[in-house]
């Protein structure tokens, strides 16, 4: 526990402490963050009883153990051993444990409100919601309940999956507000396997309602959860060796060129868009 505390004060900068305005996860509450150093406050004399009057939680997700992974299976029964025969029973802490249907509840140890599976149902669809799209090595999604949740949608190209009524966006919604159960397969593990890459998708509208519920009355808040988005839109850049060779002259002396399908073609997908938003409606 010191040696995490350590960590902890290793990672504040000196301006702007642990907050770094590129990573969103590094957000904290103020409330969280100490005056002094967190290595303080983390010695102890590991005397009978020193820790009593201390809640410390049990992330039972990160000690779950899969089928077919032996290896996992004695370091995991250790670990259980060893936090509720040393950390509760020695050292006297109460012990809450997180829920995972892959985890045998203990009856000794109070459960948490919520769990890891919560939060990722719920950040998921934020910040990375092509995770729900996968394809395994065999070119099959790997969440099949998301697949039975929504309409034929495509995957990849020429891979088009979905046996059920719901659009993926308003998948994604009931996912997050906790109207519908996540996929049984999506959990800690998981992640760790599928996410990788690193790529995040920010939806602005949830993400301020989240952080500024107690701050904002629920009539904006309402307006925020309603807000209709427009057709998606990238943008992508290429650093180039040369100028585009274009055939026409007009494209050469171009400072900007937007490139695009025939006018039928466009015009069809904006016909798709609308009868697809008034289905949804």
């Amino acid at each position: 526990m010191t040696d995490a505390a350590k960590v902890l004060d290793a990672l504040k900068d000196p301006v702007n402490g642990y907050y770094d305005p590129r990573d969103v996860f590094t957000t904290i509450p103020r409330s969280a963050v100490l005056p002094t150093s967190y290595a303080a406050h983390a010695a102890s004399p590991g005397s009978p009883g020193s820790l009593k009057g201390v809640r410390i939680g049990v992330i039972r997700e990160s000690m779950v153990t899969f089928p077919g992974i032996k290896a996992d299976e004695p370091i995991s029964a250790a670990a259980a051993r060893e936090i509720k025969e040393v950390l509760g029973g020695q050292l006297g802490a109460t012990l809450v444990e997180s829920v995972d249907p892959l985890w045998p509840d203990d009856p000794d140890l109070e459960n948490m409100r919520t769990t890891y599976t919560r939060a990722l149902a719920e950040l998921v669809p934020v910040f990375f919601p092509q995770l729900l799209f996968r394809l395994n090595d065999q070119g099959q999604p790997v969440f099949p309940d998301f697949v039975a949740a929504i309409k034929p949608t495509t995957f990849a190209p020429g891979r088009v999956f979905g046996s059920g009524k719901l659009a993926a966006a308003d998948y994604m919604v009931e996912l997050a507000e906790g109207h519908i159960e996540p996929p049984k397969n999506l959990n800690i593990r998981t992640i760790q396997g599928l996410a990788d890459e690193r790529l995040f998708r920010f939806h602005i509208a949830q993400y301020l309602t989240r952080r500024a519920a107690d701050r904002l009355p629920d009539s904006y808040c309402r307006k925020l959860r309603a807000y209709r988005y427009g057709p998606g839109v990238f943008k992508l850049d290429w650093a180039l060796s040369s100028p585009i060779p274009w055939g026409d002259a007009d494209c050469k002396r171009a400072g900007t060129v937007h490139v695009g399908g025939t006018l039928d073609e466009i015009a069809a997908s904006e016909r798709r868009l609308e009868v697809e938003r008034n289905d949804v409606a």
